[in-house]
């Protein structure tokens, strides 16, 4: 783990990442002068996005921004939206989805639930893993190959 204090810009931070073959970025979910730093470094962005008509117009914007930094500073960044906090039984979050496929953004099938098993295993300190072991954990398992099929098909 490289914790923030211990680069001073992210092309020291590149650096660091030099003998890696895939590193993960974990960002503050807004826009910043950081977040085009990272993005202009990265490989792949993952974008959060909750089932709500809100959240949609967000990412809408942040796939606008990633598609800036992609045309003019890092042409081998790729990027999609995984679902969050889907509920299930309703129809709400395949609308979302339509709607933001029918924009032209990718979306992951991998989605992840509204459950406790995450909550709790934030509590305890462990993994849904090891507190869940099922449908949380079946949720992240599916995420992960997606996202290491996402990086085999991009640009890297």
């Amino acid at each position: 783990m490289i914790r923030r204090g211990e680069f001073g810009t992210y092309g020291e931070l590149a650096d660091k990442l030099g003998p890696f073959d895939v590193a993960v970025i974990d960002t503050p979910p807004y826009l910043s002068r950081e977040l085009m730093d990272v993005l202009s470094i990265s490989h792949a962005a993952i974008v959060p996005c909750k089932a709500s008509p809100l959240d949609g117009l967000a990412v809408q914007h942040t796939m606008d921004y990633i598609n800036e930094i992609r045309r003019t500073q890092n042409s081998a960044l790729t990027a999609a939206v995984v679902m969050t906090m889907v509920i299930a039984g309703t129809e709400f979050t395949e609308q979302i989805r339509a709607h933001l496929i029918a924009s032209g953004l990718t979306v992951l099938q991998a989605q992840i639930g509204n459950r406790v098993a995450y909550a709790r295993s934030l509590l305890k300190g462990n993994s849904v893993k090891a507190e869940d072991g099922g449908k949380a954990w079946a949720e992240i398992e599916a995420l992960g190959a997606e996202i290491v099929d996402l990086l085999n098909r991009s640009k890297l």
